[in-house]
């Protein structure tokens, strides 16, 4: 038993231990190590460590585990904090939270609460970069349930060893017991004051740092979708008018997976196709929406082989719904949250399916700066945004530039004011199902 005491206290002191609440000034550019967050109150940015509502332990008295106004998450904070950070900010209003662009949280689900740990934080993004904070979350609780055992061995240790002390009969087994009780409060101690000591010298010695990785912006598409490009091919089927009704059915199916008026996807595929669902431009880019095979979202969602098959309206409409659209749709709700002109948010989007979701995200960006605003910006602006982003792309890669680079914009007003005289007067909708899921 002396033995498998001995290796509890060395485990446990080679084990990485959380701090609990550390409280320090935030990182260049308003960052923080992994599991805190860069919160600001009162004139004043600081890093909070993460915690669970609810979860006794995960803050050190007195702070309290809570969750800021406006902040998506629960951090330890004194009570003193948490209220200026909820009742104060530069401009006189609510606490500003910092927190990064939107991103679909991914979560973990525990099997068996271990260590007061029943519930782990999602993975989130923040300053275009992910945190991943379950596997340090789960070491660290881990590392409470051995601290726990360990505490339960030296108590049953001490007890074992008063027993031999009390009922020896020879000197031997007196001594033996006052070791055992000795070793047994000595490994206590150690694996007691190891955090304290760690946390007092550099509270960064005890943090197991969660993982980080970095948001990869949306594929610019150099060559753009469309059949004015240069047909390739035989397409039997015919040139359709805007009119037309063959697809409405499953524009209204999948609209639902980009968040939008299913009569926006009719504009989009319009534009892109005239509704031929056989036509391939020159560059490769297939079908009613005109997507190609190796940027086919279909493949993130276990239907590789369906992107084979563009040719297929159903199969290029979920292709697309779920894919350029859906990102376009996402950078725009994020970048521009109040925007209400459909003209515009419509605009946009055609532009980013046409080129590509990090060409929308840098037009927005240069025009309307870094928050986006409402991206009211006029359309001259977004323009000259666009055709200097692709100069000064294709010039950093020694490229020529695509086809028609300066009209792009233009030509996604076309789309907008097909939509719009479809009747369109708010693009975003939340309603209905998509029927795609990961398998």
């Amino acid at each position: 038993m002396r033995s498998a005491f001995r290796f509890f206290v060395i485990l446990i002191l080679l084990s990485p231990v959380s701090a609990l609440a550390q409280v320090g000034p935030c990182n260049p550019g308003d960052t923080c190590p992994a599991n805190q967050s860069c919160i600001e109150a009162g004139g004043e940015k600081s890093c909070f460590q993460h915690c669970t509502e609810g979860t006794a332990g995960d803050c050190a008295a007195p702070q309290n585990c809570t969750r800021p106004s406006g902040f998506p998450r629960a951090v330890c904070t004194n009570p003193d904090f948490a209220s200026a950070a909820e009742g104060s900010s530069s401009s006189g209003g609510t606490g500003k939270v910092e927190v990064g662009p939107a991103f679909d949280p991914i979560e973990v689900q525990l099997g068996q609460p271990i260590g007061g740990l029943s519930k782990l934080d999602p993975a989130v993004e923040q300053d275009g970069v992910i945190r991943i904070p379950f596997l340090g979350q789960y070491v660290n609780a881990v590392y409470r349930y051995m601290v726990g055992i360990v505490m339960v061995v030296a108590i049953v240790m001490v007890v074992y060893g008063g027993f031999r002390y009390l009922i020896g009969s020879t000197s031997g087994d007196i001594a033996r017991g006052k070791q055992i009780i000795v070793d047994a409060i000595m490994g206590l101690i150690l694996v007691l004051s190891a955090y304290a000591i760690l946390n007092t010298i550099n509270p960064a010695t005890t943090l197991l740092p969660g993982i980080e990785l970095r948001l990869v912006e949306g594929a610019v598409i150099e060559h753009p979708p469309g059949a004015d490009y240069g047909e390739v091919g035989e397409c039997a089927a015919p040139r359709r008018s805007a009119s037309d009704a063959t697809f409405d059915g499953i524009f209204q199916q999948y609209a639902p997976c980009a968040g939008l008026d299913w009569r926006v996807l009719k504009a989009v595929a319009f534009r892109e196709s005239a509704f031929r669902e056989c036509i391939e431009n020159r560059y490769g880019f297939t079908g009613l929406f005109q997507v190609r095979e190796d940027t086919c979202a279909l493949r993130r969602y276990g239907r590789a082989a369906d992107c084979n098959n563009l040719r297929n309206p159903e199969i290029n409409t979920a292709a697309a719904a779920i894919g350029q659209l859906a990102e376009g749709a996402r950078r725009i709700n994020q970048k521009c949250p109040d925007l209400t002109d459909p003209n515009r948010y419509i605009t946009l989007l055609y532009f980013g399916h046409n080129s590509g979701a990090g060409a929308l995200n840098a037009v927005i960006r240069a025009v309307e700066g870094e928050d986006g605003g409402n991206c009211d910006g006029s359309n001259a602006a977004y323009d000259a945004a666009a055709a200097e982003f692709w100069v000064s792309y294709s010039e950093s890669r020694g490229r020529k530039l695509p086809p028609n680079h300066d009209q792009r914009m233009p030509y996604a007003r076309r789309v907008a004011e097909l939509a719009v005289s479809y009747g369109v007067t708010n693009p975003r909708s939340e309603g209905g199902e998509c029927p795609i899921s990961r398998r």
